[in-house]
């Protein structure tokens, strides 16, 4: 019981909860929980940003904290949001100028975006948020100049995209839209390219005993 009313505790409700008005009254009296570190998270923007609290999000601004902090995957932020299907967040950080960490899979958010549609229906992680915002978030990142060619090692399998990426987690609008940008919109190479993802999505999820025979 005494750990559901430790400062840390009082603070993580506050956030999911967006309340804002709490958190600064939490702060005021406790000035160091503001400094910690969330286990699994990183700072309390990518808490915030996870759980779309916007009214949390924008105090935390306030307060001073960065933007693009990275946890300990090299994630910011923005990913988090992202990861979570949280539209009106991702769209807040890139008008304020978040920048797009790219350095792994993990921390790129266009590859969070498109991961984290294996939790949308589930019943307790998912949030409720529509799918399709997905699609939105993927464009809002691409139109911020996130690379769409970037490639990375996943799994068994060496070098793949996000075309290839997005149709193995069965989100082909995604695919399209990533491919599109690619090829420039020519139709001809954007079919090209989304075989060769299906092809490569295919063999990326088959047990190894497959490829044996």
């Amino acid at each position: 019981m005494a750990n559901q009313s430790s400062p840390y505790a009082v603070a993580w409700q506050a956030v999911k909860d967006d309340d804002a008005a709490r958190l600064v009254q939490l702060f005021n009296q406790h000035t160091d929980v503001k400094a910690w570190a969330v286990p699994a998270h990183g700072t309390w923007l990518h808490c915030a940003a996870s759980n779309g609290s916007i009214r949390v999000f924008e105090y935390l601004l306030s307060l001073g904290m960065d933007l693009d902090a990275k946890n300990r995957d090299l994630a910011t932020p923005l990913e988090a949001a992202a990861a979570s299907n949280q539209l009106q967040l991702v769209g807040l950080m890139l008008e304020r100028g978040a920048k797009i960490s790219v350095e792994t899979a993990t921390s790129n958010p266009l590859f969070a975006c498109i991961a984290g549609s294996a939790v949308d229906a589930h019943p307790v992680h998912g949030n409720g948020n529509p799918p399709t915002d997905r699609l939105i978030i993927a464009k809002l990142l691409l139109d911020a100049g996130l690379d769409p060619m970037l490639q990375y090692d996943l799994q068994a399998y060496d070098r793949m995209d996000a075309v290839a990426f997005a149709w193995m987690f069965g989100r082909q609008d995604i695919a399209r839209l990533v491919a599109e940008r690619i090829a420039h919109s020519d139709a001809v190479k954007v079919e090209a390219l989304l075989q060769a993802a299906e092809r490569l999505a295919h063999r990326a999820t088959q047990p190894a005993s497959d490829g044996e025979s």
